[in-house]
């Protein structure tokens, strides 16, 4: 028995049987599994691509998440390093004004009470 089958180049040629695709000697029934086997395989990679694409959309997710806290923490960090820091500086501030109008007073002869350390 032989088959036509298209030759290399577009050429129709005859070979054996033997040498024939398998899928030409299988019944229909096989013919019909193999179909549905074959859906059942893009159904199923179907469904991989999209938890895949799920997954990358939750881990992006999770990314984003750590960086907003890390965001957080850094603006909170630099809030309490900087509330010293102002605090320092008023209280440098105003032992400075109180250190120049102790100086003016002594200067002109009055003294005046060293009021430093009263606030807090």
């Amino acid at each position: 028995m032989y088959h036509k089958r298209p030759m290399h180049g577009g050429a129709s040629g005859i070979i054996p049987a033997a040498m024939a695709l398998p899928s030409q000697h299988h019944s229909p029934m096989v013919d019909g599994a193999l179909l549905a086997a074959a859906a059942a395989l893009r159904e199923e990679r179907q469904q991989l691509l999209r938890q895949q694409h799920q997954l990358q959309q939750l881990q992006q997710l999770q990314q984003l998440h750590q960086l907003q806290q890390q965001h957080s923490q850094v603006e909170a960090d630099h809030h309490q390093f900087q509330q010293p820091q102002r605090q320092n500086r008023e209280q440098q501030n105003e032992n400075r004004v109180l250190q120049q109008l102790q100086d003016l007073l002594h200067e002109s002869g009055a003294s005046v009470k060293d009021n430093t350390n009263t606030r807090n």
